[in-house]
């Protein structure tokens, strides 16, 4: 009896192991030859067949009704020849079944957009907005949809103030900043003009910066500035950053800076930087060649925590080790040599116009002439959104 019980035993096992592999080939299959649709329909839509392409990918789904990769690809295309209605319900259906894949959830915020519903883009938008932090399809698929819905406000006024005190009770340092910002599908500029009063001397720089897009997960940082008086500012400071996405939230920037000084002073600057979730978190270097004979190094590392409504709010805090400041703007901000600096900062969105900032640096220093001391700086700034 034993003897046959373990025979049964072995052959049902066998004949589970069997149904087990066979499952796994199916699957295997199904899978592959899902790849090789989507390579025929993205091949035949390269070659201007998109009508083809369609038709393929809606026997696809026929004939497998739980493939949301053709399902995806067949609700862009549809929406791209202004299939609205279609388009809409298979790219709903993939975001229900896959709430994190950012590429369905854009397909379906254009629909929207596309179709005349600008409140419903806006809501996908903000969701995309929080979902995949640093994909500006949503920042600007937001942007258009509240045009579409006459609620852009896409100009910015903003006044900003500092002040640096020291350990040794030298005079505090002020700085005094007011800026316009205007943002587009296309750029963002920023038109500032910026006071400072240092040692009982005063300086005025008026500068421009540009944050050009050349497509998604493509733009630049263009700024050039200008001191008439060149007394603490250079008389020129240009600077230039090229940023570029990786995929997995990832992003890559290399640029330069050069100061106008009574001598010109190079700045090199590169960037490493990963959204995860709601933070960001971001390792930045600059190398200054042949500075006093030597050259220079100053490293950044930064955190932020995302939150808010439109996922635009945030709190942050960085680490730096060289340079005190992580932008060098002025004369002075030479004369530190090494220094350890920790800084808490916070940008919050209140209502739909209000927009305040505030940061605490704390840098411990080494100076020029060996001096040692400890500079805390205190800024606040306030926008208004119109």
């Amino acid at each position: 009896m034993r003897d046959r019980l373990t025979a049964m035993g072995v052959k049902y096992g066998r004949l589970l192991l069997l149904v087990y592999l066979v499952l796994v080939v199916s699957a295997t299959t199904a899978a592959a030859q899902g790849l090789d649709v989507l390579s025929q329909a993205r091949a035949l839509d390269r070659s201007d067949k998109r009508a083809e392409a369609i038709q393929l990918l809606r026997t696809r789904i026929e004939t497998t009704p739980t493939d949301d990769d053709a399902r995806e690809l067949l609700g862009l295309y549809l929406s791209w020849t202004a299939q609205y209605d279609e388009a809409r319900r298979l790219l709903q259906l993939v975001v229900d079944h896959r709430p994190n894949d950012g590429d369905a959830l854009a397909g379906l915020m254009n629909v929207e957009l596309w179709s005349g519903h600008p409140a419903a883009a806006k809501v996908l938008a903000e969701r995309g907005v929080v979902l995949k932090r640093g994909d500006d399809r949503f920042t600007l698929g937001r942007e258009r949809a509240l045009r579409a819905m006459g609620a852009a406000r896409s100009w910015t006024m903003s006044a900003a103030y500092t002040r640096d005190s020291f350990s040794d009770g030298r005079q505090p340092w002020r700085e005094t900043q007011v800026s316009l910002k205007r943002y587009t599908d296309k750029a963002t500029a920023i038109a500032s003009a910026v006071r400072a009063e240092r040692w009982g001397l005063t300086d005025t720089q008026y500068q421009v910066d540009l944050y050009p897009k050349f497509r998604p997960g493509s733009y630049a940082y263009l700024s050039v500035g200008v001191a008439p008086d060149k007394i603490l500012f250079p008389h020129v400071r240009m600077g230039a950053d090229l940023y570029q996405s990786l995929g997995g939230g990832f992003e890559v920037s290399a640029g330069v800076r050069r100061l106008q000084f009574s001598t010109t002073t190079t700045i090199y600057a590169g960037s490493l930087s990963k959204y995860a979730g709601n933070w960001l978190l971001t390792g930045r270097m600059y190398y200054v060649p042949d500075r006093t004979g030597q050259s220079s190094k100053s490293y950044h590392g930064s955190a932020r925590r995302y939150f808010g409504a439109d996922g635009t709010s945030y709190l942050g805090a960085r680490y730096s080790r060289g340079f005190s400041r992580e932008e060098v703007v002025s004369i002075s901000d030479f004369e530190v040599l090494a220094s350890d600096t920790f800084s808490l900062d916070a940008d919050v969105t209140l209502g739909a116009r209000l927009r305040l900032s505030a940061q605490g640096v704390s840098s411990r220093q080494e100076r020029a002439l060996n001096v040692s001391l400890r500079q805390t700086t205190l800024s606040g700034a306030i926008g208004f959104r119109f």
